[in-house]
This record gives C-alpha cells, structure tokens and sequence, in this order.
C-alpha cells in the first residue's frame, strides 16, 4: 500500500512538473484526437523514474553488498589463516602432550625401577651388614686365638731358647768331658805300652832266669816283684782315676738324651704351633679377601647409585605399566657410611696389629740379642763377664735412644690421623646433606613439570573454544548466503555470481580431513 501511495503521489508531482516542462510546440490536443495521450505520456514518465530511482536504489544496494561481500571474504581469510594457526598450535600441544605423557610414563617406570633397586640394594646391605658383623665376630675370635698361639708361640721360643742355651752350655760341658777322655785315654795308651813293654821285659827275664845260675834268683824276683806291685799300684791308680770319669761320662750322655728328647719335644710343639699359625693366617687371609669383596661391591654400589642420582636418565620407550603415585625415597646413607666406617676399621686394625706385632717382634728380637750369653756366643771368644755388661748394656741404650723419635712420631701421626678423621666425618656430612638437597630440588622439578601440564591442559581448552567461536563465524556467513534470495530478480544474476566467487574461494580454502580428525580427537579428548 505504501508503495503505490508513494506511485501516486509521484504521478500528480510528475505529471504537474510534465505539464510544466512541456515543450511549447506541443499542442493541448493530440492529431489522433485521443484523450489519454497526456494521461499515458505521464504514467509512462512517472513509470520511467520511479524504474530509474529503483534501479539507483538497486546500484546502490549492490556496492554496499559488493562491498560486505569483500569484507567477508577478507574475514573468512583472515578466519582460515586463524584455524589453520589453531590447527597447527593444536598440533603442536597434541605432540608436546604425547611427548609429556611418554616423559612422565618414562619417569614414573624409572622411579619404580630405582624403588625397586632401592629396595634391593638396601636388602643386600642388609645382609652385607649382618655378614660384616659375623665376620667382625670371627675376625675377633681369630684375633684372641691368634693372641693365644702368638703367646704359646713365644713361651714355646723362650723354652726352646732356654734349651738351646743349655744343650749349648752341655755342649761345653761335653767337649771338655771329651777333651779330658782324650787325654786320659792317651795316658792309658802310653801305660798299657809301658806294661806290654815290662810284659815283654819280665817274659824274657823270666826265660833268662831259667838259664841264670838259681844264686842270682833271689834278687832278681825281688826286683820282679817291686816292679809289678809298682805297676799293680798305678794300673789301680789309673782304673781308679777312670772309673769316675766314666761314670761322669754316662751321666753326660744321660744329660744329652735328656736335652734331646726335651728339644724334640719342643720341636713338635713348635712344629704344631707354626701350623696351626698357618692356619690361622689362611683363615685371616681367606677374611681379608672376604672383607675386600664385600667393599667393592658396596663402592660399585655407591657409585652406581651416586652417578644415577646426579645423571639425567637416558631416553627410553615409553612402558605400558599404569601411572601412580610414588612414595618418599627412603635414604641409606648413613647405613653406607657405618658399613664404611666399619671395613675402614678391619682394614686399620689388621695392618695396625701386623706392623705392631712386626716391630715389636724385631725390637723383642733385638732386647734378646743383648743377653750376654748370646753375645759371647756370636763373638766366639773367652767369656769377659765385664766386656759383655758393657756392651749389653750400650745396645740397651741405643735401643731406646731409637724407641723414643719413634714414640713421639707415633704420637705426631695419632693426632694427625684423628684430625683426618674429624675431616672426614665433616665431608661425609656434607656429601649426605648436598645428596638430600639434590633430591629436594628433583621433587621441586616434578611438581613444576605437573603444574606445567595442567597448564598446558588449560591451554589446550581455549584453543577448542577459538576453534569452535571460528565454526560459529562459518555459520554466521552460510546464514548471510541465504539472505540475498530476498533481492529482487533484477540484481539476481549479480548476487549469483558473488556467491559462486565466495563459494570457490571457500572451497578452495577448505581444510584437509586430518586436521578434523586431529579436531575430533582434541574434542572428545
């Protein structure tokens, strides 16, 4: 109604300004003689404009859409480069989410590996503690059985040295014996000449006296008899003087197979001390070994565990086992250091008893060396009981002269050697509290890592919602491609070709299937 309101009104304003600007030529009537010819020049007129003015109305509405047109064409660009930017941040969050969840499974299948060699590690110091204390008991009960055999041993030095000492002096004693028999013996040889000589003498006296005249018989048989009680005398004299020192001889011999039977014995004991000595020492040997496996073990232990604390865990592939929660490392550091403490102990105290027992055996030797009796014995010379105090008594001297530096160096090294151990328990402090600072700063590096991937979670949450904003932009103008149908059929061929323009730039723009499917996936993730 209101446009042919506006058609009428126009008419009679047309027709008005018509008649006025009509050309004087035209006459008031027409040479057909029809009526409606001014009536029909002035609709046609009116018609004319008002097709004029729709058609201005029409270009105009047509640039202003032209114009929409390339600014959402321009928006729809824009609105692509934005997906595909989301597409690929989306991507990129998808991968960096994939290599998180492969790190965080990586380390939650390690900390469970290291837990579980943890839990393993801290069983075999178990059981290497309780071995080490059960050796520790051994090594004592060694220790006092070789204390005893030590003693035993020394007692058993001293008597067979007190036996040297007097199978030495019953030596002497036996060499003089032999000497006095020699020369008793000799004696006895020149006697029993001397009698075979009168023997021989008296047989031929005797044969010439047979011949002799009986007158001289008498005095030569009473020179014949003071001569025989002469020899009866001395061969009585000489029985006499050898029977004690035969006597003296067998207790002599006596004595010797005494002392030999004594020495033997001592020899035996000896003999079975040293073994059992031998023994003893394969025992403490076989320990020793024992004790140096036992510390490798726990060094390579040590050191393993320290290179895995302090090392970044190599790049493994991702396991299949299920995410948990783990709990608080338990910490062993003072059980490495006691089982430490205690192998430093057993290696200081077996060289501390085999230097001690070393030097005080070459220094007992050396105090033996000074008996009198054996120093007479290395010279080889008469005995000179002043000669031998003396130098008896200046090898004392030089003895202990030589004690005392070594005393007070002893004394130097003990006071060094606890400073060092003062700085030693210093150290192992140290190295324990840095150990549980690094362990610190690890678990600080867990939480962060946890809270970056809630974040990144978050993140991943607004890019869905840009992504779904810019889907609501491409109904938006599927919704704008609808509304020109409205357009009268005059600009149809135009608004038809704008949208086969928009349509195959936007098809030429559309967006690969993988990148839906990553979308889909991100979605329902």
């Amino acid at each position: 109604m209101s446009v042919v309101q506006e058609r009428s009104s126009l008419s009679l304003s047309y027709a008005s300004s018509f008649e006025d600007s009509r050309p004087h030529w035209l006459g008031d009537s027409c040479r057909c003689s029809s009526e409606d010819l001014y009536n029909t020049i002035a609709k046609l007129e009116q018609e004319a404009r008002l097709a004029a003015e729709i058609g201005q109305t029409l270009l105009q509405k047509h640039d202003a859409l032209k114009h929409e047109s390339a600014q959402l064409e321009k928006q729809l660009a824009l609105s692509h480069d934005k997906t595909r930017h989301l597409e690929r941040l989306l991507h990129e969050q998808d991968s960096a989410m994939e290599d998180l969840s492969e790190r965080h499974n990586r380390a939650n299948w390690e900390r469970h590996k290291a837990e579980q060699t943890l839990r393993e590690t801290e069983a075999d110091l178990e059981m290497a503690n309780a071995r080490n204390s059960q050796l520790m008991n051994d090594l004592k009960a060694r220790a006092s059985e070789l204390r005893s055999t030590r003693i035993a041993l020394h007692q058993a030095d001293t008597r067979e040295q007190n036996t040297r000492a007097k199978l030495e002096d019953a030596k002497q004693e036996l060499i003089a014996a032999q000497k006095s028999e020699r020369a008793i013996e000799s004696k006895h040889k020149k006697l029993r000449a001397r009698y075979d000589m009168l023997y021989s003498a008296y047989e031929k006296l005797k044969l010439d006296q047979q011949e002799v005249p009986q007158v001289a018989e008498t005095d030569d048989l009473a020179w014949l008899r003071e001569s025989n009680e002469r020899l009866r005398n001395e061969m009585l004299r000489l029985s006499l003087s050898l029977e004690p020192s035969e006597k003296h001889q067998q207790q002599q011999q006596q004595h010797i197979k005494e002392l030999e039977a004594t020495n033997q014995e001592m020899a035996t004991e000896l003999t079975e001390c040293r073994e059992r000595l031998a023994d003893t020492q394969a025992q403490l040997d076989t320990i020793r070994l024992q004790m140096e496996k036992l510390l490798l073990v726990s060094s390579q232990q040590e050191q393993s565990m320290v290179l895995a604390s302090h090392t970044s865990p190599p790049q493994k592939k991702p396991s299949s086992m299920p995410v948990r929660t783990l709990s608080a490392v338990v910490h062993h550091h003072h059980h490495i250091l006691h089982h430490h403490n205690n192998a430093k102990c057993l290696q200081d105290a077996a060289v501390q008893t085999q230097t001690d027992d070393a030097k005080d055996q070459h220094v007992l030797e050396r105090l033996r060396g000074t008996d009198m009796r054996t120093l007479n014995r290395a010279l080889n010379r008469a005995f000179d009981i002043k000669e031998m105090n003396e130098t008896s008594n200046g090898m004392i001297q030089s003895i202990l002269s030589e004690m005392r530096p070594k005393d007070d160096l002893s004394r130097d090294m003990l006071t060094e050697i606890g400073q060092l151990r003062m700085i030693i328990n210093d150290l192992q402090l140290a190295y324990v509290s840095k150990v549980q600072e690094q362990e610190e700063k690890v678990i600080q590096q867990q939480q962060c890592n946890d809270e970056q991937s809630k974040g990144s979670t978050s993140a991943i949450g607004r890019l869905m919602d840009m992504v779904l904003s810019s889907t609501t932009l491409d109904s938006s103008s599927s919704s704008f491609q609808d509304h020109p149908k409205t357009i009268p059929s005059v600009v149809g061929r135009l608004q038809s070709w704008t949208t086969e323009q928009v349509t195959r730039k936007r098809h030429s723009m559309l967006r690969p299937p993988s990148v839906d499917h990553t979308l889909s996936h991100a979605s329902q993730d």
